[in-house]
């Protein structure tokens, strides 16, 4: 993932602020300023900034977390929330954008502007159970495989339309 005002890590810094909750932020830094503002809310905080991570690192934080948020101010899905969903987090994304249709009811969501909404919305998701049809409709559903798949099918037809007669 990427830490910059987009993705929106500072506003969910400011909904968590006054809970225990311990938060690990990882990423390139797309915006230094930015980076900066959030720096200074997480000071004297239980809050974590990584570098980008290899895939084992980000695996085994992954495996580590309880909830995986992304209250972005624009999302397609997050591809870090269809990893995360691999490794039974549960999910927080946001309304702005394309993510229920990838994660359904199995996730919750928030408003990105909305702090007492964000905090809400990672308060229930901590208290779902896991969920293993996430992980299992990511692994045959979003996969590369099945996007190059669903990419052919539609350039072929296309193709099919355009032909001369």
């Amino acid at each position: 993932g990427r830490i910059g005002f987009i993705k929106n890590q500072l506003s969910l810094l400011q909904a968590l602020r006054g809970t225990d909750y311990p938060i690990v932020i990882a990423g390139q830094i797309t915006d230094q300023q930015y980076f900066q503002l959030c720096k200074q809310e997480a000071k004297n905080r239980h809050v974590l900034f990584l570098p980008t991570l290899n895939r084992q690192d980000l695996a085994d934080a992954y495996a580590a977390a309880r909830v995986h948020a992304l209250p972005s101010h624009k999302e397609t899905v997050g591809l870090v929330s269809l990893e995360a969903g691999l490794y039974d987090c549960r999910l927080v994304s946001t309304t702005n954008g394309g993510g229920s249709e990838y994660l359904q009811d199995d996730a919750e969501y928030c408003q990105p502007d909305d702090l007492a909404e964000i905090r809400q919305a990672v308060k229930r998701a901590g208290e779902r159970p896991a969920n293993i049809r996430l992980a299992d409709r990511i692994r045959t559903k979003y996969t590369w495989a099945a996007a190059a798949q669903q990419t052919l099918a539609a350039y072929q037809a296309v193709l099919a339309s355009v032909r001369p007669t």
